[in-house]
């Protein structure tokens, strides 16, 4: 069987040469076509998940401010755990002593 047979590889007796050079020059720039629209494709998503991100984050944080000033934090203390990323040593004897509040 040779590869002229197969609908792939057989060449069309109608074609034109100018469709000819169409379809070659597809076939030689698709590799780096379709990298580039995958490239812009990626930092589209990227930058739309980062963004979303730092949205949940700010708020996560806004969450976090709110429950900490119904706790009686101070405003020292709130900033220190933003800053930190860690619940404070009075945070966390509050929640042991009452457990009813979630925490």
């Amino acid at each position: 069987m040779s590869f002229a047979v197969l609908p792939l590889f057989a060449q069309s007796v109608t074609m034109t040469p100018a469709e000819s050079s169409f379809e070659a020059a597809i076939a030689r720039n698709i590799v780096p076509v379709s990298a580039i629209v995958l490239g812009i494709l990626w930092l589209i998503v990227y930058s739309v998940m980062e963004e979303w991100r730092k949205v949940r984050v700010a708020e996560q944080n806004a969450i976090l401010k709110k429950e900490m000033l119904e706790r009686g934090f101070s405003a020292d203390e709130i900033v220190r755990v933003i800053r930190n990323g860690a619940p404070s040593d009075k945070m966390a004897l509050k929640s042991k002593a009452n457990p009813e509040d979630g925490a």
